[in-house]
């Protein structure tokens, strides 16, 4: 991701370029160089709302057929978190998530998330009491499909949730 500012006295020829009339002016480009201008009220958690389903993750956005088909008829254990896009909990809560992901090792557990306001349906079926809710499924066994209420997690810190299903986190080589 890029963030940029610029001044209208300094740099008149980008902003003529890029077509800016008005100030603030917020976009977010795409590798395609696709846009994609901001046209909330600036307000800071309105502004995470915007950015963060822009941002590259590391946790899977599982659809309903995604999750029956990976989570509850996989044979890998996953954690999935359930959210809603605009709730300030949910989003300090991704942040998190992204952690864990950093912090697990790989192939030991595979990290989802739901969007509660887009796949309502699946969210009401796993009979969640609030947002976020994180859930962890341990796979499927003897080919038997798992229920869809998993077993509930308490949100916190990557480290926390880490100790919560017993695991230590990933050593990493930065060499």
């Amino acid at each position: 991701a890029v963030v940029s500012t610029q001044s209208t006295g300094t740099q008149n020829k980008i902003c003529d370029e890029e077509s800016i009339r008005g100030y603030p002016t917020i976009r977010a480009y795409k590798g395609d160089k696709t846009q994609i201008e901001y046209q909330g009220w600036g307000q800071l958690n309105d502004l995470k709302s915007w950015t963060l389903p822009l941002m590259p993750s590391n946790v899977a956005a599982l659809t309903p057929r995604a999750f029956v088909d990976k989570v509850l008829k996989g044979v890998k254990p996953w954690l999935v978190s359930f959210y809603t896009p605009g709730c300030g909990p949910c989003q300090k809560f991704a942040t998190e998530m992204e952690a864990l992901a950093e912090m697990v090792e790989e192939g030991s557990i595979s990290l989802g998330k739901v969007d509660c306001n887009t796949h309502y349906n699946l969210c009401y079926q796993a009979k969640l009491t609030g947002f976020p809710s994180l859930l962890y499924y341990r796979g499927s066994e003897n080919g038997k499909q798992q229920e869809i209420r998993g077993k509930e997690l308490q949100t916190g810190t990557a480290s926390s949730i880490l100790t919560q299903l017993g695991m230590k986190q990933r050593v990493r080589d930065e060499l």
